[in-house]
């Protein structure tokens, strides 16, 4: 199956994320739940920032699928995306 960026935006209209405050920290907080018990991940995605409505809805689907996504945003809260350097290559 090919993952769309229409098709992941069709899912997360109808699933409503349209990350008011409660339902951003809502899905937040789910894949922090299965993230903090993973020290491996199936995934890595690399994307733009800009499309966080859409990975989090393509992590909900992987995470269903049974399988982990590393978000650096979403697992690593502590890094800082404008300050990028050696130390945060290390943690990812």
């Amino acid at each position: 199956m090919i993952l769309t960026k229409s098709y992941l935006g069709g899912i997360s209209e109808h699933r409503n994320f349209s990350f008011s405050t409660y339902s951003q920290q809502e899905v937040l907080n789910e894949n922090r739940q299965i993230f903090k018990s993973k020290s491996t991940y199936d995934l890595f995605l690399s994307h733009s920032y800009l499309d966080k409505t859409l990975v989090y809805t393509l992590v909900n689907l992987l995470n269903k699928s049974g399988y982990s996504a590393y978000v650096d945003w979403m697992v690593d809260t502590q890094l800082d995306r404008s300050q990028v350097n050696k130390s945060t290559s290390e943690t990812l």
